[in-house]
């Protein structure tokens, strides 16, 4: 029997899945838009573009690289839910339950509890959006993201936003939670408090500008890769 040839190129992405095809949008909406788009599918998929979405959607015979593709993206969301639920029910002690010592940390005052509050709903919906994606992406399938979730360029905005929600939530509820325990150590009046508070956040921040520096050098090079600049990268 003859063997099988190699198969043809997937067809080239189409225009409205083309996160830098916003040419009828004013500037600078436009721009933003790009960025708020590469920023979201590089959460979900680690690209900045849907170029292996697409070529994993449009290839419908070999459904195994569609599941392993599924797969890492539930994989990032499962451990994400997991984190935030320890935040959640650390958050939820906090705001249901009065300072031990409130005469050197009390993180009721207002401006504190209110950060918290903020933190505790972006956690909780944070959770419940990331669960509802689990659940949904387990039984769909990569036809199905063509012909609805990616077949306009409304639907490839909202698409996006929606699966990059739990992580923007999360992070949002982590700044907010941060910024209340800091309010609450500053206003502290034990001088012990006040500097072991700010110590105790500056070294992960250090890691947090660390990671993000590292980032952006990837994403230099992975859009120097597809011009030619890094072959092999």
């Amino acid at each position: 029997m003859p063997t099988p040839g190699p198969h043809p190129p997937p067809p080239p992405l189409p225009e409205h899945m083309k996160l830098d095809n916003w040419s009828d949008i004013p500037f600078p909406l436009n721009k933003i838009l790009e960025i708020m788009l590469k920023t979201c599918c590089q959460l979900i998929y680690g690209h900045v573009d849907l170029e292996e979405a697409w070529r994993v959607c449009i290839n419908d015979t070999d459904e195994q690289k569609w599941i392993v593709f599924e797969k890492r993206y539930s994989d990032r969301i499962g451990q994400l839910n997991i984190i935030g639920g320890l935040i959640f029910t650390g958050l939820a002690t906090w705001i249901t339950t009065a300072p031990p010592l409130a005469n050197t940390l009390n993180y009721n005052e207002r401006g504190s509890y209110i950060c918290l509050l903020v933190a505790f709903g972006g956690t909780w919906g944070g959770i419940v959006v990331g669960s509802a994606i689990m659940y949904g992406s387990s039984m769909i399938e990569s036809t199905v993201v063509l012909k609805t979730l990616m077949s306009t360029r409304s639907r490839v905005f909202w698409t996006l936003v929606m699966l990059a929600y739990p992580f923007f939530a999360m992070g949002v509820a982590t700044a907010f939670g941060i910024l209340g325990f800091l309010l609450a150590t500053w206003r502290s009046p034990d001088k012990l408090v006040n500097t072991a508070g700010t110590l105790l956040f500056a070294f992960p921040m250090t890691m947090l500008f660390a990671f993000l520096w590292t980032q952006t050098t990837l994403l230099r090079r992975s859009g120097l890769a597809r011009t030619g600049y890094f072959p092999g990268h």
